[in-house]
């Protein structure tokens, strides 16, 4: 097992008895991938195991992300990636807007790439059981002006006792500079379909598992071309030590 899973497991299990306490909103996963997709695009081969955890302060949400490559003892070990993302909160409704700051660092990429933000809006309205939003992201770092959206839906709910099934279909859209930096196809566009499945098992109070599944179509041919496949899978497990 890499550094960094094991920093990770010991991190979960310290986490147990602070969830002990109803009011705290609190929690952390430990989330194994068949590969990384990031926003459809592929950043990565091979597995990687993802640790996250979230909390609330100041009256914004925070959650603190990670992406270990899971590769054999003569290859790289531990972080390729660490992001800080932050959200508010909005009272409206029935339209909710969420503003946030996205930061992305890269432990180890050049000096001048390591490290970028995004200013972040993202509109929720229930229509429903079905969430319907709109998220919007604009790098303010290494890509000034760099937009990228994402148009979608979500659905779900309880499938039986102590388990949960939710359902969600995104479409991206990026501008030219977005296409350009990520994907060698400076074009604006459309750029991934994303189907995603997730079946939350409640174990206990404050403890999940949740198999889930990604399928991703990439309906531009250019795009296509450039990655290399019109249709990619991804397949994880996630354990979830969390109280909302």
């Amino acid at each position: 097992m890499s550094k960094a899973a094991l920093w990770t497991v010991a991190f979960l299990a310290l986490l147990v008895p602070a969830l002990a306490d109803e009011d705290v909103y609190l929690g952390a996963s430990l989330d194994w991938n068949s590969r990384y997709l990031w926003r459809g695009m592929p950043a990565g081969e091979g597995a990687v195991l993802q640790p996250s955890f979230w909390t609330h302060i100041f009256g914004t949400n925070l959650m603190i992300w990670a992406n270990a490559p899971l590769v054999d003892g003569s290859g790289p070990n531990g972080f390729d990636e660490v992001n800080i993302f932050l959200q508010g909160t909005s009272p409206r409704r029935p339209l909710v807007v969420v503003p946030g700051l996205n930061v992305y660092t890269y432990p180890r990429a050049p000096d001048a790439e390591r490290w970028t933000a995004e200013v972040a809006l993202t509109f929720y309205l229930p229509l429903g059981s079905v969430w319907l939003y709109w998220e919007n992201d604009v790098d303010v770092v290494l890509y000034p002006g760099a937009y990228y959206a994402e148009f979608g839906l979500q659905v779900g709910g309880d499938v039986a006792d102590n388990l949960n099934l939710d359902l969600s279909l995104a479409q991206g859209y990026a501008t030219e500079d977005f296409n350009g930096a990520y994907l060698g196809v400076p074009k604006s566009g459309l750029t991934f379909l994303t189907a995603h499945a997730e079946l939350e098992w409640r174990l206990a109070d404050f403890l999940s598992l949740a198999p889930h599944l990604e399928v991703v179509f990439a309906l531009d041919p250019d795009l296509r071309k450039e990655t290399g496949a019109g249709v990619r899978f991804n397949f994880g497990l996630t354990l979830t030590l969390g109280r909302e």
